[in-house]
């Protein structure tokens, strides 16, 4: 019995006699639902897509699949040649605003990537896996509010537009990943915390050279209220295998 609970995220209510009259959740439900479309049009390949987040049954209760990533993606199936050609464009918005929230059960959401047993959370070594844009906490500005001390981001609730692009010219390359978002913190900070908007860049140049060495050359930037500016570059000299 207890496996359906932990399959459908169902509350689980201990039994009378217990000693305990505590509902939760058996397990850590964090999973996705995806729902897409994809047609070929003369040389490209379109794809329209949503994916939902869920957590728990309150997800689907209380119109926390509101939630999720919304994208359109372009790819061209041409081959290269050495005139400078669009191979491949990427345009989503995220969004994590709602949590299935309802203010007549404040604590009764569902905050993304905190575990209320797990206190590490979904992260390695402080480090927020899979999505980058829920901050860790250390990652923050140290004038912002900060939640529950043993969660690893007090920064779930965000709302992104990312841009990618690619191009090719030959054995050249051009690619460049540009991300707006609007962050709101978490809903234990909802009073306090300042909308903080956050401008992320990344812009690569690669070009393949002769028996399987590539050279490539990156520089990415962060600008905003809730990181501290930085920016950075890499060069680098690889053989291919």
């Amino acid at each position: 019995q207890e496996v359906f609970y932990v399959v459908t995220g169902k509350d689980y209510k201990y039994k009378p006699g217990s000693g305990s009259t505590l509902t939760t959740n058996v397990g850590n439900h964090l999973g996705s639902i995806v729902r897409g479309l994809e047609v070929s049009v003369r040389d490209f390949d379109t794809r329209v897509y949503h994916q939902f987040l869920y957590e728990s049954e309150n997800s689907f209760k209380n119109g926390g699949l509101s939630d999720g990533l919304t994208g359109f993606s372009v790819t061209s199936n041409t081959p290269r040649t050495r005139a400078f050609t669009f191979r491949k464009g990427v345009l989503e918005y995220f969004r994590t605003i709602d949590q299935a929230y309802v203010p007549s059960r404040p604590f009764n959401y569902d905050s993304y990537y905190n575990h209320e047993f797990l206190l590490i959370g979904n992260s390695y070594k402080g480090l927020i896996m899979g999505i980058p844009f829920l901050t860790a906490e250390p990652d923050m500005r140290a004038e912002l509010p900060l939640g529950d001390p043993r969660n690893v981001s007090s920064n779930t609730r965000v709302r992104l537009f990312h841009l990618g692009l690619e191009a090719a010219a030959g054995n050249l390359f051009l690619r460049t990943r540009l991300s707006f978002s609007r962050n709101l913190g978490v809903y234990e900070t909802l009073s306090r915390f300042p909308e903080s908007p956050q401008f992320s860049g990344m812009l690569e140049a690669g070009m393949a050279l002769k028996k399987g060495w590539q050279a490539r050359a990156l520089f990415a930037f962060d600008s905003g209220s809730l990181l501290y500016n930085s920016a950075g570059g890499f060069l680098s000299v690889a053989r291919i295998f």
